[in-house]
C-alpha cells in the first residue's frame, strides 16, 4: 500500500470559475478592507498547508479547501505532511493576478492509494475520491460515507465532520440529524471549528441555547465568521446568556470586519437605533450600513437611500 508520506502533489489545472459566485457571496476582506479572491483547491490531501498571501483561516468543505487571498496575488504554495511542496504560479495556467470577489479553482492530483486502505488518512482520501468522482472513481456518496466512517472511527476530524455533513444532507445515507450531531460532536471535540459551528447551529435550532453559545464561542475563537455573527445575535437577544450589548457589538463587529453582510447590517442597525447601554452613533451606523449596501443587502440599500447616505 502506498502511504500518504509516499505521495506527491501535482497541480493539474487552475482556472477562473466564471459562474461560481462563492467569492462574492461569502466575502472576506483583507486588512485594508478590500475584498479577497477565493481559490478553491479541489480534492486535497488531509492536513494541507498553504503559504502565500492567505487571508484568515482555511475552510474545508467536503473535498475542497477554500483559500482566501489578497487581490493581486500571483502564486500559492501547497504542502501536506511528508509531501513535496507544490508552488502554483497562476501565470503558468493563463491566470492573471487574482481579483477580489472572483473565484478560482485549482485541481491537484496525488499518487494512487490502495483499493483497500486501512489508515485513517488513506480512508479519508478514498472517501474524497468517491465524494467528488476522482482518481478513476465514479461519484458514489454511499461509498464515500463508508470510507469517511472508517476514517472517522479512527479519529480523523475532517472525516467526522464530512460524515456529519452527509447525514445532515442525506448524501449516501438516510438523513439523520441526530447522527449528524453525533459526528459533529466528535469532530468538534477534536477541535474542528466548522464542526463546532454546525453543532452549535443544531443546538440553537433545538433551542438549547446554552450549548449553542458554548460551541459558537469555540468556533468563533478559531475564526468562524458565522459563529461570530450568531454570538452577536445571541448576546443582543439574551439567548442562553444575560443580554449584553457590549458583547453583542464586539462579536458583530468581528464578523462585520470579516465581510459578513448580515453582521454589517445588524451592527449598523444597532448604532442607528441604539441599544441598552449603547447610545446612537450615526457615524458608525453609516459606515456599516454602507458596507452592507455595497455587498448588495437590499434593506441596507433602502435605508441608505432614505437617509441619503452615499
Amino acid at each position: 500500500m502506498i502511504t500518504a508520506s509516499a505521495q506527491q502533489l501535482t497541480v493539474k489545472s487552475m482556472q477562473a470559475a466564471g459562474n461560481d459566485i462563492s467569492a462574492s457571496t461569502y466575502v472576506r476582506l483583507d486588512a485594508q478592507g478590500n475584498p479577497c479572491a477565493l481559490v478553491k483547491v479541489l480534492l486535497p490531501v488531509s492536513g494541507m498547508q498553504f503559504e502565500g498571501n492567505v487571508v484568515g483561516n482555511i475552510d474545508n468543505r467536503a473535498g475542497e479547501y477554500w483559500v482566501y487571498m489578497n487581490a493581486g496575488s500571483q502564486e500559492l504554495r501547497v504542502k501536506a505532511t511528508g509531501q513535496t511542496k507544490a508552488t502554483i504560479r497562476f501565470a503558468d495556467y493563463g491566470v492573471q493576478p487574482v481579483q477580489g470577489k472572483a473565484t478560482y479553482v485549482v485541481t491537484i492530483s496525488r499518487g494512487a492509494i490502495s483499493d483497500q486502505p486501512t489508515t485513517a488518512q488513506d480512508c479519508k482520501l478514498m472517501a474524497d475520491d468517491y465524494y467528488v468522482g476522482y482518481n478513476g472513481k465514479s461519484q458514489n456518496y454511499a461509498e464515500a460515507a463508508k470510507w469517511y466512517r472508517k476514517a472517522a472511527e479512527q479519529g480523523d476530524q475532517l472525516a467526522q465532520y464530512n460524515l456529519g455533513i452527509m447525514y445532515s444532507q442525506g448524501q449516501g445515507v438516510t438523513t439523520d440529524i441526530n447522527q449528524a450531531a453525533t459526528w459533529y460532536l466528535k469532530s468538534a471535540q477534536n477541535g474542528y471549528s466548522a464542526a463546532q459551528y454546525n453543532l452549535g447551529s443544531i443546538c440553537y435550532a433545538n433551542k438549547d441555547f446554552t450549548e449553542a453559545l458554548k460551541w459558537f464561542h469555540k468556533a468563533a475563537d478559531q475564526g468562524e465568521v458565522s459563529a461570530m455573527y450568531n454570538l452577536g445575535i445571541m448576546y443582543a437577544d439574551g439567548e442562553g446568556v444575560k443580554q449584553n450589548t457590549k458583547e453583542s457589538i464586539k462579536w458583530l463587529q468581528k464578523a462585520a470586519e470579516s465581510g459578513h453582510v448580515n453582521a454589517q447590517y445588524n451592527l449598523g442597525t444597532t448604532y442607528l437605533e441604539g441599544a441598552p447601554g449603547q447610545k446612537r452613533d450615526l457615524k458608525q451606523a453609516r459606515i456599516w450600513m454602507m458596507r452592507a449596501a455595497a455587498q448588495g443587502d437590499e434593506d441596507a440599500k433602502d435605508l441608505c437611500r432614505k437617509l441619503n447616505w452615499q
